[in-house]
This record gives C-alpha cells, structure tokens and sequence, in this order.
C-alpha cells in the first residue's frame, strides 16, 4: 500500500490497476498489523508514535530557533547586562547544537504531554478510591446540560447490565463512576484537538483495563473464570463512543471539509463505471427468462441485488455510533460483494485481487456520508486491535485503499488518454454506457466459455464413467455366458436341441443385433 513511493504505486497502477500484493497490506514497520494510506502505510499504533516523534523533533527545532534568536538579540544589543542571558542562551544553543545533548528537550516535550494525559485522567479513571465519590458527588451534572440520546441512554443501559453481572455491587459502581467521569471531563475538553482526544481515550482504554483485571484478580476463581476481557473492552468502547460522539466523530471543521471535497470527487467521477476499473463483474449474469417472459427465474438480477445490498451497508455505516457496528456494516457489504463475485463466475469463489475494484465502485455508486470521518473515527476510537487485524483490520485497510484510489484516480490509473480523462471530468465528452458495452459482452463470453468448459468436462467426465461401466458389464457377462457354457457341456442330460437354443442366447446376449445363422439353422433341420 503505502510502502511504496508515489511513483511506484502510479506504475503498479499502470500495470494492473487497482491491485494491492498482500505485503502492501500491512504496516512498513513489519508489526504484523494492517496499514493503511492515510497513516503513509502504517498501521494506527505506529502512526501514533509517528506523529508523538514528529512533533518532538519539531519542538526540537522550534526550541533551537527560540534559542539561537535570543542569542542573536542579545548579542546584538551588547552591554553588560547581555551577557548572562548570552551565555544563557549560548549554553542553550549549544546543547542544542551538539547530538549528545539533544535529549533534553525531546523529554521535556515528552513530559509535557504526558503530564497533560495525568492532568486530564486524574479527574476521572486514574482514581480508584472510594474518597473519590464523596469529593464529586454531583459529577453527572456536566451531563445534564446535554440531555442523553436514546443510544446514549441504552450504551449506559448495557453497560450497568454488564457490571452488574460480572462484579460486586462496589466494583462495579466504581468502574461505572469512572466511566461517567471520563466521558464528563470529554465534554468539558471538547475542543482539543482530535488526535489529543484520541490519545486520551486510548489511555482510558488502558487504564480501566488495568483496573478491571486487577479487581478481577480478587474475585473468586469461579467468578473470574467466566470474566471475558473482550467482552468487557468491547462494551467499554461501545460506551464511550456512544456516550461522547458529539465530541469524538467529525466536530471539526477541517474533517468537514475533506468529507464535503471528497463527495465532490465522487460526484465528479460519476461516469467511472465497471468497465474502466476491469472488474469481474458480469452484471448480465442471472438475467435468466422463464418460458412465460413476464417472469424471471430465481437467479434473476442476482448479481445486481448483492450490489444494491453492498451499497446500502456502506451507506448505513454512518448511521451507527459504535466502532464494532460501524465496522460491522462494512464486513457485510464487503460479502455481499464477493457473493456479487461469486454469481458473476458462476458459482467459482472469487480472489483477494478481485475484491478492491468493485469496492471501488460500490464507494463510487454509493458516495458514503462522511466516510473519512468514520475511518478516522475507528481509528483513533477504537479499541487498538480493533481495525489493525483480523477480518475488522482486512476490510477496514481495503476501505482506506480504495478511498486513497479514489482521491488519486487519474487517466493513467484508468488507462485512458489524459484528453479523455479531462473530458470525461468537465462534461464535454460522454462515456460509452456502462463504460462499453465491448466490456460488458467480453465479460458476458469469458462467463458464457467459463460455463462451456464445465459443461464439456462434466461431458467428459460421463463419458469416461459409461465407458468404465460398459467395460464391467462386458467383462462380467462374458463370465457369465462361459460359466453357462461349463455347465451345459458338463450336464449330460440337457438335449441337443436345448443346448442350441443356450448357445443362441449366449451369442446374442454376446452379439446384440447379430445373427447367429449356424446355431439358427439346427433347429430348423430338426424340425423337418
């Protein structure tokens, strides 16, 4: 994916369009987990570190600046009185410029941040003690100024269900009161921006997983057996998510904006139809007729249903508030395409390879709400496994791609001219219906010689079995008619007459359709 360069990608496209190796999949750092574009190729951990490295350097080089201007200042304005902040400033300079004492700063930097993660976690779920809840008996109250929606009223609902079924009644209250007090202190740092407010969650995440394994560990063997760990970080994430989305999901006016310019992209790309982007997609198939013409067989329009299904998932993913239903909407249109796949070959499963450009056009067709938003929002939300693995990270990492596609699609990644591509873009040339019909008919044929050659080795396969089988029949009666013959010679009793009638029998049972004249002609000469 992203591991290569820009050029690099631009000529894999050329070559084959759309088409992502499975090692592109995964993060450049080789942690095992998926990547996806949007993070250069890296999966959301290590994009985090990325970024917490990125802007160390850069307060780095932001301090060396400082410090080198105020050099500069003092030296400039001379007198006595400059030389203690000069040399001040001169030690600060060259701290800084030499490697060895660099450190300092980046761990200032550091502190700094994780300070203001203590400072905005010790309100709420680094504090376990019971003198918590009778220090902010009314922290609820920041709430109230925002009345509860029904899905934040039934996340709170599931997760009180939930506590209350696997702890004590005091654990349990407890865990809920950090729950509360953390999604009261999201409200109360709304405007943060959302990487800061993704790293807060994150840490919330640990936090109360700490918390909840070590309360665990006090519980009775029998209770703590049937503790589920998932469970639990699956209905605390399904909690927070919920309870603070108006704060979490798109509140930013800069995410609103690539939502709003990558729609526009979408429409712009209205006429990019199966054909350009060489899909497996016979959309013919299935269009079967009944002898009574006014109906259609089972099988009609199958292709297209599972296409129609995979469009309404993706566009229903932003009508839910959880990451695993947000995540589950895309496993679903994801299968419903490769069943498309499936009709389209007849029944044959489809590859990996096959997948990505009809993911492309289903976004294309279906131009998804707030698609970024809600990939950021898993991202940064979610649990950290959630989406770098598993079938959750396959999909969620093909969804990135094609959006990356998407954005970059260009006349060479379709394998047009560039006067087609600007063309087609601004208006003044119409593309072909369903991008040709050329497209539609090969693939139609390629379907229809796919069906012929099963056709032909089942023919195949029958004749063998018939021949095998005539073969054993032959053998047998052979055996059959010389162990008939044994007996009649060997019986002294049977008369000539009958022993020719045997013989005819066994040479026509032999012979189908064959005259024995010889053994015919006894039988009449006896009778004269």
């Amino acid at each position: 994916m992203c591991s290569q360069s820009d050029e690099q990608i631009s000529q894999g496209q050329a070559a084959v369009p759309f088409h992502l190796a499975d090692r592109e999949l995964l993060c450049k750092k080789q942690c095992g987990f998926y990547g996806t574009p949007q993070c250069k190729g890296l999966c959301s951990q290590c994009w985090r570190d990325y970024q917490l490295d990125s802007k160390r350097l850069n307060d780095y080089q932001n301090n060396i600046k400082v410090l080198r201007q105020h050099q500069h200042d003092n030296n400039s304005s001379g007198g006595g009185g400059g030389e203690s902040s000069a040399a001040a400033a001169g030690g600060g300079c060259g701290g800084a410029a030499s490697a060895p004492s660099s450190a300092p700063p980046v761990r200032k930097s550091s502190d700094v941040r994780f300070n203001s993660l203590k400072t905005f976690l010790k309100k709420s779920p680094s504090v376990f003690s019971a003198s918590t809840y009778a220090t902010e008996p009314n922290s609820s109250v920041t709430l109230g100024i925002r009345a509860p929606s029904p899905d934040s009223l039934q996340a709170q609902e599931h997760l009180d269900a939930f506590l209350d079924a696997n702890f004590p009644p005091a654990f349990a209250k407890e865990l809920d009161k950090q729950c509360q007090m953390f999604i009261d202190n999201v409200f109360k740092h709304e405007l943060l921006p959302s990487e800061e407010l993704s790293l807060l969650v994150q840490a919330f995440y640990q936090s109360i997983k700490e918390r909840a394994l070590k309360i665990v560990a006090q519980l009775s063997p029998n209770t703590a057996a049937s503790f589920s760990l998932s469970d639990f970080m699956t209905g605390i994430e399904n909690y927070v998510c919920t309870r603070a989305y108006p704060v979490l999901f798109g509140s930013r006016s800069e995410e609103e904006a690539e939502d709003l310019s990558l729609q526009t992209r979408i429409r712009s790309l209205h006429w990019v139809t199966n054909g350009f982007l060489e899909t497996a997609l016979d959309e013919s198939s299935g269009q079967v007729f009944q002898p009574n013409f006014m109906e259609f067989d089972h099988l009609a329009f199958q292709v297209q249903e599972f296409l129609n299904e995979a469009i309404t998932e993706i566009v229903d993913l932003n009508s839910h508030r959880p990451v695993t239903k947000k995540l589950d909407c895309l496993v679903r249109c994801s299968k419903d395409i490769f069943d498309a796949l499936k009709e389209s070959r007849s029944g044959a499963p489809a590859s990996a390879d096959e997948f990505l450009p009809v993911l492309i056009l289903i976004t294309l067709r279906a131009n998804p709400p707030l698609i970024q938003s809600n990939l950021k929002f898993i991202s940064r939300f979610g649990l950290p496994s959630r989406h770098m693995r598993g079938e959750y990270g396959y999909y969620y990492t093909n969804l990135s791609s094609a959006i990356y596609f998407i954005q970059d699609m260009n006349a060479n990644s379709l394998q047009i001219s560039e006067e087609e591509f600007e063309g087609y873009m601004s208006g003044t040339r119409i593309p072909p219906p369903r991008n040709s019909i050329s497209t539609s008919v090969v693939r139609s044929f390629e379907n229809s010689l796919h069906k012929l050659d099963k056709l032909k080795q089942a023919a195949e396969a029958l004749n063998r079995s018939t021949d095998t089988l005539e073969a054993a029949m032959n053998s047998d009666l052979t055996s059959f008619m010389q162990r008939i013959r044994e007996v009649v010679e060997d019986d002294g009793e049977i008369t000539e007459d009958l022993k020719n009638k045997i013989e005819l029998l066994c040479h026509e049972s032999a012979n189908p359709g064959e005259e024995c004249k010889d053994v015919q002609r006894r039988p009449a000469d006896n009778s004269d």
